[in-house]
């Protein structure tokens, strides 16, 4: 799916009531056998990627009211901060995760974030991420051929059109 409109248009509430719904409908996919130790990994169940950690503030604030009482986990990370707030929001378990380009590829890196379930994923203001030069996009995302052949698709793009 791709969506450009205006701001206030209401793209995010279009991303994420279709997702939360699935998640809450179908629930996760199991996380893979083995997972544990210390320092273990957080799988997530939808990426929402946003250029700025001002947009992933705000779809963070949206997908927590929408989440509400639901039982599902969103949470936010961004760069420019102290990872430690953040990696405490991991280790509580997190289904819809959003983020900056920036600081998942630091946590792919570190170990601490694995896309290895990850149903959907949403590139907000996508033509922001894609000029030149680019923001470090973590792709490929270790998507599978069967995970990109799933019903609903797991890919949406956004980009706001101004006036």
């Amino acid at each position: 799916m791709m969506a450009c409109a205006q701001t206030g248009s209401g793209k995010t509430a279009g991303f994420l009531f279709p997702v939360i719904t699935i998640l809450l409908n179908k629930g996760p996919l199991p996380e893979p056998e083995g997972r544990g130790g210390r320092n273990r990994s957080c799988y997530i169940s939808a990426l929402i990627l946003a250029p700025t950690r001002e947009l992933a503030s705000q779809i963070y604030d949206e997908a927590n009211k929408f989440c509400y009482c639901t039982g599902l986990r969103p949470c936010v990370v961004y760069g420019g901060t102290h990872m430690q707030q953040q990696q405490s929001q991991l280790d509580k378990g997190v289904d819809l995760m959003v983020a900056t380009p920036g600081r998942l590829v630091d946590l792919l890196e570190r170990g601490r974030v694995k896309l290895d379930i990850v149903r959907f994923l949403v590139l907000d203001e996508a033509d922001r991420m894609c000029v030149s030069p680019p923001l470090p996009l973590p792709l490929p995302l270790h998507l599978s051929p069967s995970s990109l052949s799933r019903d609903p698709p797991p890919l949406s793009y956004t980009n706001a059109r101004t006036k």
